[in-house]
């Protein structure tokens, strides 16, 4: 029943402290119920309405497992025993990870405070109830910034990160799907790389124009946006969405991604308290990503200072002992037969060969790893290899780091990430090769794979129609076909003027 309001009395201080103690637990913001030794609820404060449903005159007579979950009702009563045989003061919040249940059947985190009731004439326990949903999502929250901090320092790739951002977006949120956004072949249509939710990796790769759907703000870096139904976004797939919302994973000075989160159809909006909790992830989140970039920032000016290191030990040392090796077999072959003398021209060509890779080797060493298009090409590539069984191989031919002019290096890499996303989604290959090579003044890609083969009929997908427009813009040209015995080929080749 309701807590009784008493009416304090002038010559009776017992009273008026009753009274002000009903008046306090009735002001408690915390659900509190009285319990007797046998577990029944004897009194309870409005509070236990407003957090599990029930009127407290409802709950009155009741046992006090009426508001746990079923499952945990059994274990309780010997817990509820032991306690009344050893009755002691518990904190709020005291380490346990507790659980109860509303009258309609819904489960709530709870923090449980208990204390014995002194001054009956049989023994009487408070427990003292709070809400405590918010401070399990600052956990979860804390919980996954570590995980993804401890992934960057170890070097997982952005892909995994992206996958880790978009799962604990998801949870945190109580959503069904939760996809990671970033910036597609420098265009503004954006690129689904990463997902979390039943049935979402069918979405992995698609470059659906999310733009012009409520999210193309917050791809600029502007507030989070959310609608109460995302249908309109042609997921594709059979998605059942509903309340949507898009939220930039940004820093003070740049936008890394955007992290999209949807709920079923009927679900409840996002609120004011889902979006804090989700800004507050993403921005510790991008937080990590520029820490993390940092981090990578000082290893490549560390592996830069060594290979310095090394081309210089190569110029200063190898290069001219071969080259000094060279010239005494030169200075010796005049003096010896023609079939010796034919025998040391050889071998000073051969001189001649491995000093040439030596340079080669050199120039690459001296290259800066931000500046090279095949360390691009491999980033690109080992992004998408999370996808796949196994990691594709690379291999390059030609000073394409010198040759390719930066706009064609653009298109280069998104066709790269196109081709093998494709790859990823349909082929159903266990080996790729990517070569990337200059011959007779164009720039070639060449992407193999051993999977099912080309679609024989027109495709759904602007995969392939994009390559071809890309080759096209450049006056180049891209084709498909098939591989034999199995598999794919695709090349992709534009002049370089």
């Amino acid at each position: 029943m309701p807590v009784a309001q008493s009416q304090p009395s002038a010559e009776d201080p017992g009273s008026a402290l009753r009274g002000a103690a009903d008046a306090l637990l009735a002001a408690s913001p915390d659900a509190v119920v009285v319990i007797d030794a046998g577990g029944l609820i004897v009194l309870a404060n409005p509070a236990v309405e407003a957090l599990f449903g029930y009127p407290p005159d409802e709950l009155v007579g009741q046992l006090v497992e009426v508001l746990l979950p079923t499952e945990l009702r059994d274990g309780h009563v010997a817990e509820r025993r032991a306690y009344a045989a050893h009755p002691r003061g518990r904190p709020m919040g005291a380490g346990l990870r507790l659980v109860g249940r509303r009258r309609d059947g819904t489960q709530l985190p709870i923090d449980v405070a208990l204390a014995p009731v002194p001054g009956g004439s049989e023994p009487l326990f408070g427990a003292f109830i709070r809400d405590a949903t918010e401070q399990r999502r600052a956990e979860a929250r804390l919980a996954a910034i570590n995980e993804i901090s401890q992934a960057l320092l170890a070097g997982r790739t952005a892909t995994t990160l992206w996958t880790m951002a978009a799962r604990h977006a998801r949870t945190l949120s109580g959503a069904a799907w939760a996809a990671a956004l970033l910036p597609h072949g420098g265009g503004d249509t954006p690129l689904i790389v990463a997902g979390d939710g039943e049935g979402f990796d069918a979405l992995i790769g698609r470059d659906i124009d999310w733009p012009r759907t409520f999210a193309g703000p917050v791809m600029r870096g502007l507030d989070p946006s959310a609608v109460t139904d995302a249908a309109d976004a042609e997921l594709g797939g059979g998605f059942d969405v509903g309340p949507a919302l898009a939220l930039s994973v940004a820093d003070a000075e740049r936008v890394f991604g955007t992290l999209l989160i949807a709920r079923r159809s009927g679900s409840p909006p996002f609120g004011p308290t889902d979006v804090a909790v989700l800004e507050a992830f993403t921005y510790a989140t991008a937080v990590a990503l520029a820490l993390g970039e940092a981090r990578a920032d000082l290893e490549r000016l560390t592996m830069i200072e060594e290979h310095d290191r090394i081309a210089r030990d190569l110029h200063d040392t190898v290069i001219q002992r071969l080259f000094a090796t060279g010239m005494s077999l030169a200075a010796v072959q005049r003096l010896t037969t023609d079939a010796v003398a034919a025998r040391i021209s050889q071998a000073v060509e051969e001189l001649d060969d491995t000093i040439r890779q030596i340079r080669s080797t050199i120039f690459e060493l001296q290259q800066q790893p931000g500046a090279s298009l095949r360390r691009q090409v491999q980033e690109v590539v080992a992004d998408v290899a999370a996808l796949m069984s196994s990691a594709p191989r690379v291999a390059f031919d030609g000073p394409i780091d010198t040759m390719v002019p930066e706009e064609v290096t653009a298109h280069l890499l998104a066709v790269v990430r196109e081709a093998l996303t494709n790859v990823a989604r349909h082929a159903d290959a266990r080996a790729v090769d990517v070569v990337v090579s200059l011959d007779a003044g164009d720039l070639v890609l060449l992407v193999t794979d051993d999977g099912v083969g080309p679609p024989e009929g027109p495709t759904a997908g602007n995969g392939l129609r994009n390559m071809a427009t890309r080759a096209e813009r450049l006056g180049g040209r891209c084709s498909v076909t098939a591989r034999r015995p199995r598999g794919t080929v695709l090349e992709w080749r534009v002049p370089l003027g």
